[in-house]
């Protein structure tokens, strides 16, 4: 269960000031079953592995409720309500996964040295039903309606007293678009060699194929049958070649294709609100999958066990990325968002991992158990698209920079460890803008988490105690009118939404149990 609550202020346009309400009850259950094998087959180590797996997820909405007031800006009128986004919401989510896989691993010589092969394939399916109903509280009679109710406390004016014909009426408006059904199936087949080559090179390649089927069926907003149904073919070629440098050093290169899909939720016609933000946001039929190019090289350094330094260049193509920007019909008064394919995209930029035990700093014992970790990426990017006025630009939903540092601790003999992470990301774009509208940008923020953890019942059990976003800063969106049309500038930005989400604390226990060696 997830329970939430929004009391939101602001204005809606030039001379509105506005108060928002959202009260939100999430029913969320996922039942995951799997049953799996390896078997060894004769004297020549042929294993063969095998998966059979089922997911069941519900999502329940029961009762969504939202109410608006608002006034004239600078006047002493009081709020009136808003009844256009006075609402209640219910929906029901049902989608089952299933499917199985199994492969065959067999070694093999080649020039004098070791290697194998393994070939396999898999079947998984997906299928998901989305039912929503939407109610409004407006006025019963226009006539006899008596308009001092307009200006009740949220408390009191859905009272039983004020449900008249001089009051307001709940008037169902769930439309054609409210409901869908959709279906993926992907059917898979890979072969992949692990070659060494020498006593220094290693080569693991191979290949990986895809048949994806994915189906929408809903109504749009005339009644009209949107159908979606796309079958793609795809080959995904992958390779590493590893050279190590020293017993302790390597460098890695790598390449390899891959794919993104539109998940279901995006293809979908349903309007779906965003609370946090209030926005609506429509799926996409039209949606296509992008196609994906991937290198990098790397350098790994392993001073000692569990010490680490690497540092890798990276470069990545996108043929048709999937985007989320500002619909066209969209005004700076009132947004609405959907999803598109861009033309094309790229990414470069380098990775810096290090990994270092604290017992350099004297000889106590007690300093093995604690390790300090820190990353940084520099991210540049770059999207070709069709919307005018954006068409280059820097790629929606990636910060041109990421850092992670944390400390570590674990003690194996008393089964106690914490850790602490610090974590942030730049300012990206969160949904691409418009001819009538900027970018709207995600302003980069502090977050620190921190979690303990003890091992109980012969190390069967454990209690997790975990604290996250300990600073509580805040998200911060904003329409991007400054001239450099990167940062934030308080002087020409408009804030779209600032709100803070608190800081979340959590207690867990698990028991495994160990059925292999029964």
């Amino acid at each position: 269960f997830e329970d939430s609550y929004i009391d939101r202020t602001g204005f809606i346009n030039q001379n509105t000031d506005i108060k928002y309400n959202s009260s939100e009850l999430n029913q969320k259950s996922l039942l995951s079953s799997q049953l799996e094998g390896e078997h060894q087959i004769g004297a020549k180590n042929i294993k063969f592995d095998w998966n059979l797996n089922y997911a069941l997820i519900k999502r329940e909405q029961p009762d969504l409720r939202t109410i608006m007031y608002g006034t004239i800006q600078n006047s002493n009128a009081p709020y009136s309500l808003i009844d256009n986004n006075t609402k209640r919401f219910f929906s029901d989510l049902n989608e089952n996964n299933y499917g199985g896989s199994a492969s065959v691993s067999m070694p093999f010589t080649l020039f004098d040295k070791k290697s194998s092969v393994k070939i396999g394939g898999l079947k998984q399916i997906k299928d998901r039903d989305f039912d929503a109903r939407i109610f409004l509280y407006t006025e019963a009679s226009s006539s006899q309606f008596d308009n001092s109710k307009l200006t009740l406390p949220k408390e009191s004016i859905f009272s039983e007293a004020n449900i008249a014909r001089n009051g307001f009426v709940l008037d169902e408006i769930t439309n054609n678009q409210d409901s869908y059904s959709g279906e993926t199936d992907l059917n898979a087949g890979y072969v992949m060699f692990d070659n060494t080559l020498s006593e220094k090179v290693r080569l693991i390649w191979g290949a990986r194929v895809e048949g994806y089927n994915q189906t929408i069926n809903a109504l749009n907003s005339t009644g009209s049958k949107v159908s979606y149904d796309q079958d793609f073919f795809d080959v995904l070629p992958s390779a590493n070649l590893t050279y190590s440098l020293n017993p302790k050093a390597n460098l890695r290169l790598s390449g390899s294709r891959t794919v993104t899909r539109p998940e279901l939720r995006e293809l979908a016609p349903f309007v779906f609100v965003n609370q946090e933000e209030n926005v609506q946001i429509a799926g996409n039929p039209n949606l296509v999958r992008s196609q994906n190019t991937n290198a990098d090289i790397r350098y790994e350094f392993y001073p000692s066990p569990g010490e680490a330094l690497t540092l890798s260049v990276f470069y990545k193509n996108f043929q048709k990325p999937i985007e989320q920007v500002t619909d066209g019909t969209s005004t700076a008064d009132n947004l609405k968002f959907s999803y598109q394919n861009a033309d094309e995209a790229y990414t470069y930029g380098f990775e810096l991992d290090v990994r270092k035990k604290l017992n350099f700093i004297s000889e106590a014992s007690w300093l093995e158990n604690f390790v300090a970790f820190a990353n940084f990426t520099y991210l540049k990017s770059e999207v070709k698209s069709k919307i005018p006025g954006f068409k280059t630009r820097q790629l929606q939903g990636l910060s041109p920079y990421l850092i992670n540092v944390g400390l570590q601790y674990n003690s194996p003999l008393s089964g106690l460890s914490f850790n602490a992470l610090y974590n942030r990301i730049g300012d990206r774009i969160g949904k691409v803008g418009n001819e009538s509208v900027p970018n709207i940008y995600e302003k980069g923020r502090n977050v620190l988490d921190f979690q303990i953890s003890k091992k109980v019942l012969k190390n069967k059990g454990e209690f997790k105690f975990n604290v996250s976003d300990i600073l509580n800063q805040s998200n911060v969106s904003f329409l991007n009118f400054g001239a450099d049309n990167k940062t934030f500038n308080r002087a020409e930005d408009v804030v779209f939404y600032s709100y803070k989400s608190g800081t979340n604390f959590s207690l867990g226990f698990s028991y495994n149990i160990d059925l292999k060696n029964k």
